[in-house]
């Protein structure tokens, strides 16, 4: 944010909260929003996963924290309270928040789900490996979605599928 506001550089790919950041506080312009090059503006940019050794020898362990995780995704679903529980723990953290209208804007742009969308990773990882982030390689196996399955089925959400990834 410094370099941009000093003229230093003249844009960044950045994920929200900083998009509305530099928006709000940097008079920055949206040049492209990632969803629009995605299949029904859906990709994912954060998942929750264990190794599969860990799953095999701590299931319960990973049922709570795939739980955990549905709670805080269910409580990002009321933009007013997520935006006061994330700053005060921000403020809690590092002494300082970040203003409403950031956090207003961010949440606004962002849509929360458990869902990890596993169609996307084979393109998630043709795109690291175009640009030297990572190697081409088979993907068969990435999801068990059982305890994730568990936990929406009980919240009565509709099944997430690992497509030919499970």
């Amino acid at each position: 944010m410094t370099a941009f506001q000093a003229g230093k550089i003249d844009g960044a790919w950045v994920p929200e909260p900083w998009v509305s950041r530099f928006v709000l506080d940097g008079n920055a312009k949206v040049l492209v929003d990632e969803a629009s090059l995605w299949p029904g503006g859906k990709f994912p940019t954060t998942v929750l996963a264990v190794s599969a050794a860990f799953l095999k020898a701590h299931p319960q362990t990973v049922k709570a924290l795939v739980q955990g995780n549905a709670d805080a995704v269910a409580a990002l679903k009321n933009p007013a309270k997520a935006a006061n529980d994330i700053n005060a723990q921000l403020k809690a953290d590092t002494g300082k928040t970040l203003a409403a209208g950031v956090l207003a804007r961010a949440l606004d742009h962002v849509a929360f789900d458990t869902d990890p969308d596993a169609a996307a990773f084979p393109a998630l990882v043709q795109h690291a490996s175009a640009v030297g982030l990572g190697t081409k390689g088979s993907l068969k196996g990435l999801f068990d979605l059982t305890a994730l399955n568990a936990v929406r089925a009980a919240a009565g959400q509709a099944k997430a599928s690992a497509g030919s990834l499970g």
